[in-house]
């Protein structure tokens, strides 16, 4: 089902677009927590992780131990944006 019909069946029932997507996708989760991924970074032989990508978060996630709640964005791009693209 093309995206234009769901959101026109959305709109039916009464949600936006913006209702739609978080409800569809969530894409307002724009974070993830250093334990989470931290332990990928530590394996360079099979990471997919650009490079200078994962220096960065190694040292934005150097604490995680001491902070489970440490957490990084994974689209600094897009921080602290709604937005309704799958991109």
């Amino acid at each position: 089902m093309p995206i234009s019909q769901i959101t026109q069946l959305f709109a039916k029932c009464g949600f936006t677009v913006e209702e739609f997507v978080a409800l569809s996708g969530a894409h307002t989760v724009e974070f993830s927590h250093c334990f989470e991924f931290v332990t990928n970074l530590s394996n360079n032989t099979s990471s997919s992780y650009n490079p200078r990508y994962a220096q960065g978060l190694q040292k934005a996630c150097a604490d995680y131990k001491t902070n489970p709640t440490l957490s990084v964005f994974n689209d600094i791009m897009t921080s602290n944006k709604f937005y309704n693209a799958y991109l």
